[in-house]
Formats: structure tokens, C-alpha cells, sequence
């Protein structure tokens, strides 16, 4: 058996994913840190991280899901740094009004790889980049299910992009002139990330520029779905 389950990185989203691992048995791979698994918790970990972590975090101290963490201290840092990095140009953005599309391009992980590649079991994963760096490493997945609605944030496609991973029809700039709307204007309008991410796949503009200009806009969950 080897599923893969999709929930947002978002509390709405590992909420509906708890209720979804506490009615089965099946061995998961979910993608928290290895250190929390083991009840210990990683230096410089934003607090939000735990916010949204914590309905799934209840089931594995409880020993009521059968479940191993995947990411590494080194996968937490890179997520946590990127962030920081393009918020920096965010800021830049702001202040400067000034636009270079090099210098976002530079700021941008490569060399993308699966960060689990042979499981047995269900494997979550709560991040639409390492979605489909999966589905492009061709390896076989029996039953894929959406537990929340799944859609990339702006970030992601222009990782995914840059890494030649979709083929985005548009111009690069429409897709960080979102970044800076997101970062720099709903994020800091939402009560926390979760209600951001709910806003912004809401948004019909976002979800007009995605489905118009992302050839594989299929792979998308704008509402919670399965197949």
C-alpha cells in the first residue's frame, strides 16, 4: 500500500488530517520535525509552526496514530530561511519600489528532491512544491486524497518555476508581484498564516491568474477533493 495524503500547512488543514489518521491504522509519514516526534523541540522553531502542528502532534504523543516524522533540522532551516529571505525582498520592495527579477530568481531553492522517496504506508505531505516534486520523480502512488483544499502559495510557483517543475505561461513578475501582496499585505491583514492561506486561495484574481497561467493548474485542490 502506498498513499499519499495532501492537507494545506495550515491548523484548518492538520485539524481535518487528525480526524482523518485517527480512522486508520496504517503506518503515516508526516512532515514534522523528527525531534518533535520525540517529544523534544527544535531550536528556533516559530511558534506559529506549533500552532498548526498541534492537532496532529496531540495524536502522536498520545500514541493514537501509528506515525514517523520525515523532516530533518536541515529541511526546518531551509523552510524557515527561505521564508525569511523573501520577506527580506518584500521589505526591499516596500521601501524601494524597485523590481529585480535576478535577484528574486537567486533567492530561490534548486536542485529540488523528494524528501521521502520509499515508504510503506500513507505519506502526508503539507507543502504543493513537494507535491509535485514528487509526481516528477515518476514513483508509483496507488491512491492520492485531499483532506482540505490543497493550492499553491505564490512562493511555490515561482519555486516550481524556476525549477522548470510546471510550465507557467505567464511572466515571472505576475507571480512575485503576488508574493509581495501576500506577504506584504494579506498575511499581515489575517489574524495568523492558516486564515492567510484560507484568503488567499479564495481570492478569484489568485485563482484566475493560477488556473490561466499554470498548465498543470489540474493538480490543484481549490475544495477539499479525492481521486
Amino acid at each position: 500500500m502506498r498513499w499519499l495524503v495532501l492537507t494545506p500547512f495550515t491548523r484548518f488543514g492538520y485539524e481535518k488530517l487528525a480526524r482523518f489518521l485517527r480512522s486508520t491504522s496504517y503506518r503515516t509519514y508526516v512532515p514534522l520535525p523528527r525531534d518533535l516526534c520525540l517529544g523534544l523541540q527544535p531550536a528556533n522553531l516559530p511558534a506559529s509552526f506549533m500552532e498548526i502542528w498541534e492537532p496532529l502532534l496531540d495524536l502522536i504523543w498520545e500514541n493514537a496514530v501509528f506515525a514517523e516524522c520525515y523532516l530533518t533540522r536541515e529541511d526546518l532551516i531551509n523552510q524557515i530561511n527561505n521564508s525569511l529571505e523573501i520577506a527580506l525582498l518584500v521589505f526591499k520592495y516596500k521601501v524601494y519600489g524597485k523590481l529585480d527579477i535576478s535577484e528574486w530568481l537567486s533567492r530561490i531553492p534548486r536542485k529540488l528532491e523528494p524528501k521521502l522517496k520509499n515508504w510503506s504506508g500513507i505519506l502526508v505531505i503539507d507543502r504543493f512544491v513537494d507535491y509535485v516534486t514528487l509526481l516528477r520523480s515518476n514513483i508509483n502512488i496507488e491512491k492520492v486524497l485531499a483532506v482540505d483544499a490543497f493550492a499553491p502559495t505564490p512562493l511555490e510557483l515561482l519555486i516550481l518555476t524556476a525549477n522548470d517543475l510546471i510550465n507557467w505561461t505567464c511572466g515571472i513578475e505576475s507571480i512575485i508581484q503576488w508574493i509581495i501582496k501576500y506577504i506584504g499585505e494579506i498575511i499581515l491583514l489575517s489574524s495568523n498564516v492558516s486564515t492567510a492561506y484560507l484568503n488567499l486561495t479564495r481570492d478569484p484574481s489568485y485563482r484566475d491568474l493560477v488556473n490561466q497561467c499554470m498548465a498543470e493548474s489540474y493538480m490543484i485542490r481549490w475544495w477539499r477533493s479525492e481521486k
